[in-house]
């Protein structure tokens, strides 16, 4: 646990390293990359996330995803614990647990409805390992899928790749990254 740890210190480290102006340009890149590959899975159901702190930015996919008229999934840690994903139109957010930004409202989605689910990481390598902020929760949320699994797609800066990170028993490999420099699969 604690070279996940110290890698999950260095890649918040790196990740601050980035100006705004980086981070928005950045941003659009990746956003462009992302609709490619929507595109190309004929999603209809986008799961992400609302970066906060030095996480890549998904407002300009947010805004792509709702201007194709793709559904889109916010996630919600519930009163149990458990991480949800509920329907975003567009409308309010406001600091859920951990002060992570949430749809106000909205319906739930199940597991095995989404097409793609963008999540965010502080870390990946080559071999689809994904390093979290630690908390477990998409994780558990993954463990917990039936039948029909979405695309998992880490989405991130580049700089986030690490050579090796260290993996856990519990963790679920991510099959594809997408960062300004376009879409990557990683092995399954």
């Amino acid at each position: 646990m604690e070279s996940r740890e110290r890698a999950r210190a260095e890649a918040r480290r790196a990740r601050r390293t980035l100006a705004p102006a980086e981070r928005r340009e950045r941003a659009e890149l990746a956003a462009r990359a992302a609709m490619r590959l929507v595109a190309r899975r004929r999603a209809r159901r986008v799961a992400l996330y609302i970066g906060h702190a030095s996480e890549m930015p998904t407002l300009p996919l947010r805004r792509a995803l709702l201007a194709r008229g793709i559904a889109v999934y916010l996630p919600v840690i519930g009163r149990d614990g458990a991480m949800h994903f509920r329907r975003w139109r567009g409308g309010p957010v406001r600091r859920g647990a951990h002060g992570i930004p949430r749809p106000v409202g909205g319906a739930r989605s199940t597991r095995s409805a989404l097409d793609i689910v963008f999540l965010p990481m502080l870390a990946f390598d080559a071999s689809g390992t994904r390093l979290g902020a630690g908390g477990g929760y998409y994780d558990r949320w993954l463990a917990g899928v039936r039948g029909r699994r979405p695309l998992l797609c880490g989405y991130a800066f580049a700089a986030q790749e690490a050579q090796r990170l260290p993996h856990a028993e519990w963790d679920i490999p991510i099959s594809a990254v997408v960062t300004e420099r376009g879409i990557r699969r990683l092995p399954e």
